[in-house]
């Protein structure tokens, strides 16, 4: 049986038994691997002294097994572990969500089957994940951490949408100064969709006088309620990009902070076409981006 080594990001473990643990890892080379560690659960064994908590990096040393069974666990050598992220709920929450992200976006590139994959999709996302721990790390915003890996993920998996021109009529987005709506199609400038919707108009009929009504019509089949779209501002938009480019953090107003929080969640819905249970917290991180709210204190009684 042949042995192989990579370096890999814990990012879940299962609890098998009385003594041994399933590790669900991303490897650099050799993507999502799962590996039954036996005996992982007794911290006191060596080279388990530490356990595996999310985001610990380390060298990993297994045996592969053919078909989709599990991978033996042979040796572990610990390199890094994020900080304190157990003792920051908005971080912890955060770490999370990349971990769920991470594997979601990697289920279709399982390095099963008993050969080590080529790595050519697997590395640059084991490199933003590593990016993201790191900024972490550093008590950067969890918002603009969790905006820049989903966008620079997405990106490098072929799921994230073109940022900078409409998907219809290749308009600059930014030019017009005016909402352009998020789909899995894309993102399609307000212009081209009130073009389309008015040529579904019944002959005669009055268009609605918003010409964001007027594109909504486009999403609702005849007798049912319209479906719910995302219309990115030019602020969120401009936010996105630079976030995206430079991964600091920026304020935003209270609108594109709750824009921005449902922005996160359709793209992941669009890219996975599914839930994910820490999606809720991702969207929360990204709406402390706006203002804090502030609670009106009571008049104190005379």
């Amino acid at each position: 049986m042949p042995i192989l080594k990579d370096r890999a990001i814990v990012l879940r473990t299962y609890e098998v038994q009385n003594t041994s643990l399933v590790l669900v890892l991303l490897g650099r080379r050799l993507g999502q691997i799962r590996v039954l560690a036996k005996g992982a659960r007794r911290w006191q064994k060596r080279g388990f002294e530490h356990g595996f908590d999310l985001l610990v990096e380390g060298e990993l040393v297994c045996y592969p097994r053919p078909g989709d069974g599990l991978w033996i666990f042979k040796e572990w050598d610990e390199r890094a572990r994020p900080a304190d992220l157990g003792l920051r709920l908005p971080a912890f929450g955060a770490a999370c969500f990349l971990c769920e992200f991470a594997e979601a976006l990697t289920r279709e590139t399982s390095g099963s089957g008993g050969e080590p994959s080529s790595g050519a999709d697997d590395e640059p996302l084991y490199e933003l994940l590593q990016a993201a721990i790191e900024a972490l790390d550093e008590g950067v915003a969890p918002g603009a951490v969790l905006i820049q890996f989903t966008l620079q993920a997405l990106e490098a998996q072929g799921f994230l949408p073109d940022l900078e021109r409409c998907g219809a009529c290749g308009a600059e987005l930014n030019a017009s100064r005016r909402p352009a709506r998020l789909s899995p199609e894309g993102l399609v400038c307000e212009a081209c969709l009130a073009g389309e919707a008015l040529e579904k108009l019944p002959v005669g009929a009055a268009p609605p006088g918003d010409p964001r009504e007027l594109a909504r019509l486009l999403d609702a089949p005849p007798g049912s309620q319209p479906a719910p779209v995302v219309w990115i501002s030019p602020e969120l938009l401009a936010a996105l990009k630079h976030i995206k480019r430079t991964g600091k953090p920026v304020r935003l107003s209270a609108a594109a902070a709750r824009l921005g929080a449902r922005t996160l969640v359709a793209l992941v819905h669009h890219a996975l076409e599914q839930d994910l249970r820490t999606l809720r917290a991702a969207a929360r991180a990204v709406l402390a981006l706006g203002p804090k709210r502030t609670v009106a204190q009571r008049p104190r009684p005379a």
